[in-house]
C-alpha cells in the first residue's frame, strides 16, 4: 500500500546517479512514512549503498530529489542532518576510543546539551546491552558488540528517520536477532526505518519493501503482497535423503529452472504442479534417489527474488 501523504517522513524522485558511462542509479522514486521499517533489497552492485549516500546528502545525484520531513536534502542540509541517523555498511567507529568517548564524540556532533548527552547514553546503552562494556577499548569488541555499539551512535541523538545500511553483515544469527529486536522496539516509538539488506530471511521483518537491480526498483509492496504478485509459477518441495543427488540431477533436468536449497528440502519452480511432481518423481526413480515427499510449497521472498533477477537478464 502507498504511503499516506501526511505519513510521510521521506520522498526521493527521479533518483540518478551516473560514474562516467555507469549508471548506478536509473530512476529510483521512494516513500517511507513514520513507523515504517522499510527493507531496501538487491545482490552486491545493485545501487543499494549509493541510493542510500544520495538519501542522507553524502552523494550528490546526477539528478533527482530527496526530501527528508519536507526539507531538501541538499538545500537545507544542515536542517536534515540533525534528524536522521546513518549506520554505514562498514564499521567507522574510532577502535582506539571507549564504547563512553565514541558516543560521547557522536552526541557532540549535534545540537544536545551535557544532561541530555548523559541522559541519551544512558537509555541507548541500556537498549543495545552494553551498560556493562562502557569503559571497554571499541577494538576490542567482538563484531556484534561494534554493531550494537554503531547501532547506538545512530540513535543518540534521537533521530526521526534512521538509514541502517546492512547492518546485519557478517554477525552471528543471535546478534541478527537482537538487531531486530531493538528495530521494532525503535519502529514502535514511531521512528523511520530504512535497512538495506541481501538477507532475504530479514526481509520478512519489514513493513514494504523494494527490491533494486540495476539501479532500477523492480518490485515494491509487502512481503506477502510481492511473494502472491510478482512470482509465477508454482513451487513444489521435494524431501529426499540425498539431497544433493537430488539438486544436481534436477539441475540437469532443468538446466534454465528455477532450483534453490531450502535447508534440506529442494525447491523447484514448474509451470503445472501434477506435471512437475510426476516428472520429477520419474527421474527420480531412474537415478535411484530415494523421494520422502513432495507437495506444493507457498514461494518464498528467495523464490521471488530470484525470478526477477531472471526476468531482468532476459
Amino acid at each position: 500500500m502507498p504511503v499516506d501523504e501526511s505519513d510521510v517522513v521521506l520522498r526521493a524522485r527521479g533518483l540518478i546517479k551516473d560514474f562516467g558511462d555507469l549508471r548506478a542509479v536509473d530512476g529510483v522514486d521512494l516513500t517511507i512514512g513514520w513507523g515504517e521499517i522499510y527493507g531496501f533489497l538487491g545482490p552486491n552492485g545493485a545501487g543499494k549503498s549509493t541510493t542510500v549516500r544520495m538519501l542522507i546528502g553524502l552523494l550528490q545525484p546526477t539528478a533527482g530529489s530527496v526530501e527528508i520531513l519536507g526539507y531538501d536534502v541538499f538545500g537545507d542540509p544542515f536542517l536534515v542532518k540533525d534528524r536522521i541517523g546513518y549506520m554505514p555498511q562498514h564499521f567507522s567507529l574510532y577502535n582506539d576510543l571507549t564504547v563512553m568517548e565514541n558516543l560521547r564524540f557522536y552526541s557532540g556532533l549535534y545540537d544536545m546539551t551535557d544532561k541530555s548527552i548523559g541522559e541519551r547514553i544512558d537509555e541507548v546503552l541500556e537498549m543495545v546491552e552494553l551498560n556493562n562494556f562502557r569503559e571497554h577499548i571499541t577494538g576490542n569488541l567482538s563484531g556484534g558488540m561494534k554493531q550494537k555499539l554503531a547501532l547506538a551512535c545512530a540513535l543518540v541523538h534521537s533521530p526521526e528517520f534512521l538509514i541502517l545500511d546492512e547492518p546485519t553483515a557478517g554477525i552471528d544469527p543471535l546478534t541478527r536477532r537482537r538487531l531486530w529486536e531493538y528495530l521494532y522496539e525503535i519502529g514502535s516509538e514511531g521512528i523511520a526505518i530504512m535497512v538495506t539488506t541481501h538477507y532475504l530471511d530479514e526481509a520478512e521483518h519489514c513493513n514494504r519493501i523494494g527490491v533494486i537491480y540495476r539501479g532500477k526498483i523492480v518490485a515494491e509492496g509487502t512481503p506477502s503482497w510481492i511473494k502472491e504478485v510478482c512470482f509465477t509459477g508454482n513451487v513444489l518441495s521435494i524431501e529426499t535423503d540425498d539431497w544433493r543427488r537430488a539438486f544436481y540431477t534436477l539441475k540437469q533436468l532443468y538446466p534454465e529452472g528455477d532450483i534453490m536449497l531450502f535447508g534440506t528440502d529442494v525447491h523447484l519452480v514448474v509451470d503445472d504442479i501434477k506435471e512437475g511432481e510426476k516428472k520429477v518423481r520419474e527421474v527420480m526413480k531412474e537415478e535411484g534417489i530415494r523421494v520422502n515427499n513432495i507437495y506444493p510449497a507457498s514461494p518464498t521472498l528467495e523464490d521471488v527474488f530470484i525470478q526477477l533477477q531472471k526476468d531482468m537478464e532476459e
